[in-house]
């Protein structure tokens, strides 16, 4: 470990690094534990990332992390002009909407996807997709999200302190919380525009 710090204090940036824990914690370029650096900080030079999700540098530089078997496997990836739609392929995945960073929530005849924004911060469900990045299970159809613009994580600590979950289709799939204005068709409620959700760890299904 302490050759390692020594390493990364020469050279390390305010940003992410893959480290190959296996080989004396050398820096990797593609795959291996994810680390974010800060010099500035003398606390903690370095510390682990250890929440599944995405870790956002800009378009060439985007680290995802799944649960493995001893903790999380992180690899580097990047986006390019071809990755510009968010459609049924694409749900869970980050894509470029006109140059802007976006994540594809869901897709059901229509898309939910929000640019990666500060304004768009907040808690929303994802749907279930093919690579299962988020770790839900087979009998649950969305996870939980902690947005926070270029840091997309599981909020596996998320409670409204009522039975289910509410999210609003209007708002692209942005939780319900106390306060928020519900979607209406005139004075009523519009349900077809809110998901109800029975939770258990942040990972949920549809009642209906």
């Amino acid at each position: 470990m302490y050759i390692y710090y020594v390493h990364l204090l020469r050279i390390c940036e305010k940003t992410y690094y893959l480290v190959n824990k296996a080989e004396n914690y050398a820096l990797s370029e593609e795959e291996g534990a994810l680390f974010y650096c800060d010099p500035e900080n003398a606390k903690e030079v370095c510390s682990e990332i250890f929440d599944v999700g995405y870790y956002i540098v800009d378009k060439e530089t985007i680290y995802s992390c799944k649960a493995g078997s001893n903790g999380l496997d992180c690899s580097r990836g990047e986006l390019t002009d071809q990755d510009n739609t968010c459609a049924t392929a694409t749900v869970g995945k980050l894509f470029l909407n006109q140059s802007k960073l976006a994540l594809c929530l869901n897709y059901d005849t229509a898309a939910y996807a929000i640019d990666l924004t500060p304004t768009t911060s907040g808690n929303y469900l994802i749907k279930k997709d093919s690579s299962n990045l988020f770790g839900i299970p087979g009998d649950r159809d969305y996870a939980i999200v902690s947005v926070k613009e270029k840091v997309i994580t599981i909020n596996a600590d998320y409670t409204n302190n009522l039975k289910y979950v509410y999210a609003s289709k209007d708002a692209k799939m942005k939780l319900l919380e106390k306060g928020d204005t519900c979607p209406k068709n005139g004075s009523a409620l519009d349900e077809t525009k809110i998901l109800e959700l029975d939770c258990v760890n942040s990972r949920l299904y549809n009642k209906y």
